[in-house]
């Protein structure tokens, strides 16, 4: 390594090319006790969107626990352009980075285990709730 290399700490989240990076493609969590999340979000190019009260249910089912007998890994590099926040009281108490294209997912704050989130077809629902299809 060279003198003027610099080592880039992943969890960096002052530095804004890092923090964008490992947003977008890195299973890295996002910090659910981070105030400056969702400005931060903003910096990097998302955009806020409220989901209407009418599909919280549907939500609930799609990232409740389940298990599957068959389950699959996906072969390619993630690209999270979904990013899902839940609140309760304005409290962050969980986040969810979705990558619809190669099936992918990030889960913090989850209670349980989120290995078997996608099954049933629940990126095909949480992508029609989004994107109102």
């Amino acid at each position: 390594m060279n003198k003027d290399s610099k080592v880039i700490n992943p969890l960096d989240t002052t530095n804004i090319a890092v923090f964008q990076f490992n947003v977008i493609n890195t299973y890295i969590p996002l910090d659910l006790n981070n105030n400056q999340l969702q400005n931060k979000l903003k910096e990097i190019g998302f955009s806020k969107l409220e989901i209407p009260e009418k599909y919280y249910k549907d939500i609930d089912k799609i990232f409740s626990y389940k298990e599957y007998e068959e389950s699959f890994q996906a072969m390619c590099l993630p690209s999270y352009r979904d990013i899902l926040i839940f609140k309760k009281e304005n409290e962050i108490i969980g986040i969810a980075k979705i990558c619809f294209q190669c099936g992918q997912h990030a889960i913090s704050g989850a209670s349980g285990e989120t290995d078997w989130f996608g099954g049933d077809g629940d990126y095909e629902k949480l992508e029609k709730i989004l994107y109102q299809e």
